[in-house]
């Protein structure tokens, strides 16, 4: 998961590269909600459920904004790779993937929309930068001009900051900073650096103060 990186981006070797990760009911409705969203962009019967009504109506109704703009659905759940160092200068033989929710296009241009069961839209600018690096790989895969493509966060599980128990969505299509790359990039050097490193890695969990069980089990042993 780019985004895990992205936001808990000292820990990534943790959760991500040592596979050491707790189980989430937020993961578990995530993924849920992801193969929902992606039935319903490829134009799929989804069975009715009480429990994702809510997450059903919001992607609905986030298609239905994104149709009325003349965008029509070309795929989902896309796997878009592309060598790194074609991304960033870099001497490392590692591909970066991407993995794109849903993909649209309206005549020559190209919507990436990635759907998000957030609560909050807190994390905005991690996410353009996840999606400023999708954007980037996903035109050198396919050899779209980059100026053609455009992407968004699709929010389908916002909640008030006094949860009431209700269920809202957003669509943001306002799109990345110039400076988003610039500071992928940054935090991709630092995992490789972890990568030529494991020490370097270690010192750095040492130093955090974060309360994660899984970084504590680490630091004990």
């Amino acid at each position: 998961n780019f985004h895990s990186f992205l936001t808990s981006f000292p820990f990534y070797f943790t959760k991500n590269i040592l596979k050491l990760r707790e189980s989430s009911d937020a993961l578990t409705l995530g993924s849920e909600v992801h193969e929902i969203a992606e039935k319903m962009t490829k134009g799929e019967e989804v069975k009715p459920d009480e429990r994702l009504a809510p997450y059903i109506n919001c992607i609905r109704k986030i298609l239905t904004e994104i149709e009325d703009q003349g965008y029509s659905a070309i795929d989902a759940e896309v796997k878009a790779t592309y060598p790194l160092a074609e991304l960033m200068p870099t001497n490392e033989t590692l591909h970066f993937l991407a993995k794109i929710d849903a993909v649209f296009r309206k005549g020559e241009e190209y919507l990436i929309v990635d759907w998000k069961t957030s609560a909050t839209d807190d994390n905005g600018s991690e996410y353009w930068q996840q999606l400023e690096a999708y954007r980037r790989t996903y035109a050198l895969e396919k050899g779209i001009d980059l100026n053609k493509i455009r992407v968004a966060i699709a929010y389908v599980g916002l909640r008030k900051r006094i949860n009431n128990g209700t269920i809202g969505c957003s669509f943001d299509d306002k799109q990345p900073s110039k400076s988003a790359f610039e500071t992928i990039t940054k935090k991709i050097e630092k995992l490789l650096s972890w990568k030529k490193d494991p020490q370097f890695y270690l010192a750095e969990l040492a130093k955090s103060s974060a309360d994660d069980p899984l970084i504590r089990s680490i630091k004990e042993q």
